[in-house]
């Protein structure tokens, strides 16, 4: 539909909606104005910031945990965020698993759980005052959690202590089938634990630093440290087996890895990209910390939030974009599906569509291909 305005100097405006555009037009001249809808939006002004946000498993609403100790539900349909629980100290992780959301404290060492509604809330006690790490099976039927006295809790309607990790587990995956937990320390460990049979299976050395992530693609256990390498692991009869080392750079701060991909950023703002685990695709100086990192599902997005902006890189196209947000430092910042991205400042919750962004095209030069050592 188009709607017309005239005014004393015969200047016309049309509004054409299916378009989404304005037109003006004057006697001598003629412009047309694209309208776009604004790629940032406003969830709701929060008291706290968050650290994560998980999805439910259907994907329609998602959870936050706060480092005010709240934990908050969020309907993506509705717009509702709602706070369902409070920790003392931090709330760090959440998971949903059957049907409720549980979270770790960072300072009571309590994992509660609670409906999405916030009713017949549960505390399970580490006997710690922290849980480092929060993860669920596949079918997120069962939670499993890591205290800061290097106990692992598997938990599916009764708690049961599963194992213990030499080092204090720092972070954890489950396999695809869910038979398999995979968990690293910051010592330089990797352990794997049997959790049909509940036992530690395997246990080496891995790093000859901190180890800082884990995550399973297919049946191999990716590690990655603060040395700049990434291991992936193999299992053989039960046991973990090195099957590549691949070096990428010095100084390894954050990695996120997903799909047989990962980014990461090294020292003094770099930030590194692979599309297949082994090279590195681009490698990009941006010249301030990176503070907190993520890949979109299909590996398309890589978004790096700095001081005072969030960039996020087209892998598709070779192209980046910026788009300036109201903290100096951000916690997290997350895909929510291919293309919406959540990000928390000092007092706000927000989404971004990376799709709606303008970007700027770059020309990738090439550099020798990091070879994989064995």
């Amino acid at each position: 539909m188009y709607f017309f305005e005239k005014t004393h100097d015969r200047l016309k405006h049309v509004i054409d909606a299916g378009n989404a555009r304005v037109v003006s037009a004057s006697a001598r001249e003629l412009r047309v104005w694209e309208l776009k809808p604004p790629a940032s939006s406003l969830i709701k002004a929060m008291p706290c910031e968050s650290f994560h946000v998980q999805l439910s498993p259907e994907g329609t609403r998602a959870a936050l945990d706060c480092n005010d100790g709240s934990v908050w539900a969020w309907s993506r349909d509705t717009g509702a965020v709602t706070q369902i629980h409070k920790h003392v100290g931090f709330s760090f992780g959440v998971q949903w698993v059957q049907g409720m959301i549980c979270s770790g404290g960072w300072g009571d060492g309590h994992v509660l759980c609670s409906a999405p509604d916030g009713t017949h809330t549960r505390t399970l006690d580490s006997g710690t005052t922290r849980i480092n790490w929060l993860t669920t099976t596949p079918d997120h039927e069962t939670l499993i959690f890591a205290s800061a006295d290097s106990k692992i809790w598997r938990f599916d309607g009764n708690l049961q202590e599963l194992s213990a990790h030499n080092g204090v587990p720092h972070r954890m995956a489950v396999s695809s089938d869910g038979r398999l937990l995979g968990s690293c320390s910051l010592d330089g460990s990797a352990a794997l634990f049997d959790l049909v049979n509940r036992r530690l299976v395997s246990y080496v050395i891995g790093q000859p630093g901190a180890t800082c992530s884990v995550t399973w693609v297919g049946d191999e256990l990716w590690t990655s440290g603060d040395d700049g390498t990434l291991k992936q692991w193999g299992v053989r009869d039960g046991r973990l087996t090195l099957r590549q080392n691949v070096h990428a750079a010095p100084g390894f701060g954050l990695m996120k890895m997903a799909h047989g991909g990962w980014a990461a950023s090294i020292s003094e703002g770099g930030l590194l990209i692979s599309l297949d685990g082994l090279s590195v695709a681009l490698r990009l100086d941006l010249g301030r910390n990176i503070d907190a990192l993520d890949l979109s599902p299909d590996l398309r997005y890589v978004a790096a939030a700095v001081n005072g902006e969030i960039v996020v890189v087209d892998m598709q196209r070779n192209a980046i974009a910026t788009s300036e947000i109201d903290s100096t430092m951000t916690q997290q910042v997350s895909f929510l599906d291919p293309t919406t991205l959540a990000f928390s400042e000092p007092a706000a919750f927000k989404t971004l569509r990376v799709d709606r962004l303008d970007y700027v095209p770059f020309q990738v030069a090439s550099e020798p291909q990091n070879k994989a050592t064995f």
